[in-house]
This record gives structure tokens, sequence and C-alpha cells, in this order.
């Protein structure tokens, strides 16, 4: 396996020190991901397994995705390992239908830790009993355009 070479950090290791992102900061951070999956979505390929840790922000401010193993929306692997809150709940199933949905939930599980400073309860638990607070109970600031956009994107 051949990478490009990077100096950097993770997006965990900047959450772990206590950083909250603006609503606006965390739209223009992920949506440099998004441009990236909406390169790989169209050709079946998913990556299952966003999170902090995958995420990495160059020394130029580049925000690159990480580990991209070309999982397939029909591939029926479980070894991916689930990250806990980032998680969606099909991917908790050996039957879970697979796609860019998946992606899309766990981007949105790390744009929500990113302004709240709290990681989303676990998919498969909320899909029982759905707790999530909502960022403007959290005076994070976000519009309520975003905040409906955000929450939609978590649904289980």
């Amino acid at each position: 396996v051949i990478s490009e070479y990077l100096v950097g950090t993770t997006l965990k290791e900047v959450l772990d020190t206590g950083k909250v992102y603006k609503p606006e900061e965390a739209k223009q951070f992920i949506s440099q991901i998004l441009i990236g999956l909406i390169k790989v979505h169209p050709l079946d390929i998913i990556h299952c397994d966003i999170a902090p840790e995958t995420i990495f922000i160059t020394e130029q401010g580049e925000v690159k995705l990480l580990d991209f193993g070309a999982t397939t929306a029909n591939s029926k692997s479980l070894a991916i390992i689930l990250k806990q809150g980032y998680a969606p709940e099909e991917q908790y199933r050996s039957q879970g239908k697979r796609g860019p949905w998946t992606d899309i939930y766990a981007l949105a599980a790390v744009m929500y830790r990113m302004i709240t400073g709290k990681v989303p309860p676990e998919s498969v638990d909320r899909a029982l009993s759905d707790e999530i607070t909502e960022p403007s109970k959290l005076n994070t600031g976000i519009s309520q355009s975003m905040e409906n956009a955000l929450m939609n994107a978590l649904n289980v």
C-alpha cells in the first residue's frame, strides 16, 4: 500500500484538546470531506469508518479522509471496527444495507461533536429511544436550517 506522506494532526487530537468549532467553521470543514465523497459514492465506494481519528488536518490546513478501505455498498464484511457514536445502526447488523447514507450519518456525527463537544449517543441505542440533544439546546449558535440538515443526517 502506498499513500501520501502527511504532516499534521487528526481531528480527534484537536477535539481532545477541548476545541469546539463554530457551526460555520464546522460546515466549511465538513464540506471539504463531502467534495471527496461526492466523487466516490457514485462508484459504489463507501468509506464506512468516518470518525475524528480518520480525518486528518495537514499543516497547510487541508482536510484529508484517511483509511479509505474502498468498501462497496454491497460488502457484507463486518471487519470494520465500529467507532462508538459515529457508526450508523446498519453497520451493527450483518444484513444492514449500507450506502452513501452510511457515510453521511458518520460525517454528521463528526460535525455534531465538532460543534457541541459531545459524541452523539450510539445509533443502536437511539433506534430504541432517541435522546440526542439538538445542538441549539447546547448553546452552539447553530442556525435552524443548519440544525435541521444536521439532525436529518443523524436520523437512525
